[in-house]
């Protein structure tokens, strides 16, 4: 089951530098050009009403964040070790990413 689907997609947003979430999902895109990911769902996604049903979100996410672990990993993982995966990928410090 999908869990801190909002805040991860936050944590994403500032890593990558994506200030709107028109730019996330250009960011999506550059990825997949037919990627799941729009604008209108997104909206849902970043309130907490609602998180993606289709795997390949995920999929496309964990290719974004160049990642190691699958797109369902990101779905299922906690917070913090989600926090702390993409940390360690990118080699940046934890709390500067979540200010």
């Amino acid at each position: 089951m999908a869990q801190h689907i909002a805040q991860k997609l936050r944590l994403t947003s500032a890593l990558l530098g994506t200030v709107t979430r028109k730019d996330l999902a250009a960011a999506f895109r550059a990825v997949n050009a037919r990627t799941a990911f729009d604008l209108g769902r997104a909206d849902k996604w970043l309130q907490g009403r609602a998180h993606p049903r289709e795997l390949s979100v995920y999929e496309d996410w964990a290719k974004l964040l160049r990642l190691e672990q699958p797109g369902a990993w990101i779905a299922e993982s906690d917070l913090p070790g989600f926090t702390a995966a993409i940390c360690a990928r990118h080699g940046v410090d934890r709390v500067a990413l979540e200010r």
